[in-house]
């Protein structure tokens, strides 16, 4: 299946990218984009691997220990929902994903 981004998904990665690249350099940026689109393949290959949160029909896959992708799966594609950062208050993950299905 194709792995789509939702816009979420692709504010929040652009400003991580952003950040990685400011605060801990290229090098470190390249490494993480290296595990994201590992991680990628393996949701499209395959997406019910990842266990599913506590939003039922949501998965989550880890990238990092700092980082993991929340996605569904639809009939036709995997759209990525949000990039979170673990170290957030997962309130936020709540709120993010609400706002989207609310």
């Amino acid at each position: 299946m194709k792995v789509k981004l939702s816009e979420l998904a692709v504010f929040k990665l652009n400003h991580l990218l952003v950040y990685l690249d400011a605060e801990w350099g290229k090098s470190a940026k390249q490494r993480f984009l290296v595990q994201l689109e590992a991680a990628m393949l393996s949701i499209a290959k395959f997406p019910r691997a990842f266990p599913r949160s506590k939003f039922h029909d949501i998965h989550k896959c880890v990238v990092t220990r700092q980082t993991s992708l929340y996605y569904r799966i639809l009939s036709d594609r995997i759209e990525v929902i949000t990039v979170f950062d673990n170290r957030q208050d997962p309130e936020e993950l709540d709120n993010e994903i609400l706002r989207q299905f609310g």
